[in-house]
């Protein structure tokens, strides 16, 4: 959790918090680290989690306190930002969960991560492009 709310709270001065949660997802793709969703192994580890009642419980209690400590993060830092600040957290989620469901169905690593990059960075384009900033803001 804390990589996340670290990569909001301590961003570069003038750096909008989106832009620092891509570089973070970026990043963590591209090191296959378990919170990208990516990496070799991950399809046998989440079929798994998907097997078992309580770990998807887990899992999902996981997920959610992320939402919430994410979305504080990003109230406190950035709260005229992006409108409703769980929208990152969603764009986030829905990203990974696509890229998990392809290597569940048995898609190449690589090719999964190629998309996911893709993918993560039209969200949150799309995101940047909905909420500007404004003309005079400093962020």
């Amino acid at each position: 959790m804390e990589i996340f709310t670290g990569a909001v709270r301590g961003r570069a001065p003038g750096e909008r918090a989106l832009a620092a949660l891509l570089r973070l997802g970026l990043e963590l793709l591209d090191r296959r680290h378990p919170l990208s969703g990516v990496g070799q192994g991950f399809g046998d580890f989440w079929q798994v989690v998907l097997d078992s009642a309580a770990l998807r419980a887990r899992a999902r209690e996981g997920l959610d306190e992320l939402e919430n400590a994410l979305t504080r993060a990003l109230a406190e830092t950035a709260p005229e930002e992006y409108g409703d600040p769980r929208l990152a957290t969603a764009a986030y989620r829905a990203v990974c969960a696509a890229s998990v469901g392809r290597l569940l169905a048995g898609a190449p690593v690589d090719e999964v991560a190629e998309d996911h990059r893709v993918r993560l960075t039209a969200a949150f384009d799309a995101l940047e492009r909905a909420f500007p900033p404004p003309p005079d803001a400093t962020v």
